[in-house]
């Protein structure tokens, strides 16, 4: 029994080893990926990130609890005796939190899809 697993599916080339270890076969990558890769990220991608998420989000019980946990956080920071000043300093920090958070989560599909291509690319289910 031969389970064929790739030992890389970033470095470009695509190799493939048994399961002794044993190189079964080796493949050079051209720019094509890469292309390939970028057209995906180009063609309204950010579009289709939202509706995927806004999809997954509603179905999500557990996203939809923390949404509600924040909600009744949020309820509670505002009845904190705080100054203008120090809500303006919390306030920031929150936004700039959820700034960040929101560009990994980017990242990390645009990343997901990326490794998607790649991978399949280097099994030989995709060819470029």
């Amino acid at each position: 029994m031969t389970n064929s697993v790739p030992d890389a599916c970033y470095n470009g080339q695509s190799s493939k080893r048994n399961a002794s270890g044993g190189k079964l076969r080796e493949r050079k990558k051209g720019s094509g990926m890469k292309q390939l890769i970028e057209k995906i990220i180009k063609t309204g991608m950010e579009q289709f990130m939202d509706k995927t998420r806004a999809e997954l989000k509603s179905q999500d019980n557990v996203y939809l609890k923390d949404m509600r946990d924040t909600a009744y956080l949020e309820q509670r920071y505002m009845e904190l005796d705080l100054s203008k000043k120090q809500r303006m300093i919390i306030g920031d920090y929150i936004a700039c939190m959820q700034t960040a958070n929101n560009r990994y989560v980017d990242i990390s599909y645009i990343a997901g899809i990326m490794d998607a291509v790649r991978c399949l690319s280097s099994w030989g289910s995709l060819k470029i």
